[in-house]
């Protein structure tokens, strides 16, 4: 094993650890942090420059699923789970994500890349800028802006290998929705999501050149091997961790966490 490996594979460990923890704390499925990191990574493990941002994404949605079943059981046993309002949002997320994972091939590197940076400025801006006051309460969006909401919110979550909950918690707790139980919703969609995605990103990538050894696809096999014990194992913990937590510390751990990846990936993306 050479040294280059070495250090490639603690990288992929301390990553896998990080997105685990924080998939379960803000309901993100760890894609805001995996996907930069497997940008920098892959390709050094042969993934070409086309194909790298697609390669991300999927491995990221694939990993998604253990780290999305983890976290709803842990918020189901504290009872954040609101059940009602997630049968609700469910038809118009799977509807997005199937969306999502039929045209993500139709976009290159960089406009996925972009998307995704243009996101994170957007999501930690209005996140930072809203006041606590406006975060409480027990409201919900209405049904129709559920629809549009739900699909948009799928179909972007497979283009950029989220979770949803860089999309689901913003936009939730600006309809007055708590923090805690967007959190919920959001772990218990990226089930949904992940499994859409990756099924799609298998299927897209079959065969496509420029991609690593042992990949299924667009999912990077070695990556989804080291990374979704680690996941399994940290985010019950971070589940935990957001249902203790003050509401106003977490929103701004939030906020800082979306700032320092927006800020890595416009440098990465525009210069």
């Amino acid at each position: 094993m050479t040294e280059q490996l070495i250090v490639h594979l603690i990288a992929i460990v301390v990553a896998g650890l990080v997105a685990g923890f924080a998939g379960g704390l803000f309901g993100i499925g760890g894609g805001a942090i995996l996907v930069p990191t497997f940008l920098a990574l892959f390709p050094h493990m042969g993934v070409s420059q086309d194909v790298v941002m697609h390669s991300a994404v999927g491995t990221c949605l694939a990993l998604v699923v253990p780290a999305a079943i983890m976290a709803t059981k842990t918020h189901y046993k504290l009872g954040n789970l609101d059940a009602r309002m997630l049968r609700s949002w469910m038809p118009w997320i799977l509807l997005g994500t199937v969306t999502g994972a039929l045209t993500i091939q139709l976009l290159r590197t960089h406009d996925l890349q972009v998307i995704f940076t243009l996101y994170l400025f957007a999501s930690a801006i209005y996140v930072a800028v809203k006041s606590a006051s406006e975060t409480r309460g027990e409201g919900e969006p209405p049904s129709s802006v559920k629809v549009g909401g739900g699909f948009v919110i799928g179909m972007l979550s497979v283009w950029l290998g989220l979770g949803g909950g860089t999309f689901t918690v913003p936009y939730l707790c600006a309809f007055h929705y708590p923090i805690k139980k967007s959190i919920a919703i959001s772990s218990a969609t990226g089930i949904v999501i992940g499994t859409g995605g990756a099924i799609g990103a298998a299927i897209h990538g079959w065969g496509a050149p420029g991609l690593a050894p042992y990949s299924l696809g667009y999912i990077n096999g070695i990556a989804f091997a080291v990374i979704a014990p680690l996941v399994m194992a940290i985010a019950p913990l971070g589940s935990k961790t957001a249902s203790k937590a003050p509401e106003r510390l977490l929103k701004w751990i939030y906020v800082a966490l979306l700032a320092t990846i927006s800020c890595y990936m416009a440098y990465r993306t525009f210069f």
